[in-house]
């Protein structure tokens, strides 16, 4: 007899018997825009043999059992059908949801800017870009940014350009030299999440007074 491993972590509609488990790492959604990461486990159909074949977007296989799948869709659902090339038999059809609205939000540490402490402000190491909204953490790549520094001695503002996600040793400097009434201006952030072809500008930017 045939052993079934359970469906983990998904909302589907399947066959009633059938010889492989099918589970999104970490989510019970897919979302739109992003690699979503997905696992195929089986007990009697060899990983070679299983072909998966999605209602919409674009399917990796990344290792042995282990995929991503990019959408970018209009739909609220997708599908997802199985079949045993070896054998030529149809495994079955899973039904997801698709969740269409998330939000990308550019943080120091874990603040969106405001008021912050100087040596918390010191103790930063650069800018990350995350998802909100999503059912588990995910980050994005930070490519650069710009950084303006204005003195409350002075009116003129200090301008720099950082390469990365953490603060270069000449922004890092800059940063260490704040002091209470100071203001720091983190804008024109370039960033780059799983399933992007290119990096993108984030639509806001970051101020932070400092305390």
């Amino acid at each position: 007899m045939k052993s079934i491993i359970p469906f983990m972590l998904l909302t589907c509609t399947a066959l009633a018997q059938v010889p492989a488990a099918v589970e999104l790492e970490q989510v019970n959604v897919l979302y739109i825009g992003v690699e979503n990461p997905l696992s195929v486990v089986s007990d009697t159909v060899p990983d070679s043999c299983i072909v998966l074949r999605p209602s919409d977007g674009i399917l990796k296989k990344v290792a042995p059992g282990k995929y991503t799948w990019f959408l970018q869709t209009d739909s609220t659902t997708v599908q997802l059908a199985l079949t045993d090339s070896c054998s030529g038999t149809e495994i079955g059809v899973r039904t997801y949801r698709v969740k269409m609205q998330y939000e990308v939000r550019a943080v120091l540490g874990s603040k969106y800017g405001g008021v912050m402490g100087r040596g918390e402000f010191c103790a930063q190491a650069g800018i990350a870009v995350l998802l909100d909204g999503f059912d588990f953490d995910m980050r994005c790549t930070v490519k650069g940014y710009d950084v303006a520094i204005y003195k409350h001695s002075y009116g003129d503002a200090l301008k720099l350009h950082n390469n990365g996600a953490r603060f270069n040793a000449s922004v890092q400097e800059k940063i260490n030299s704040v002091t209470p009434g100071d203001r720091v201006h983190f804008y024109h952030i370039a960033y780059q999440c799983p399933g992007m072809s290119e990096p993108f500008h984030y639509a806001g930017d970051l101020h932070f007074s400092i305390k």
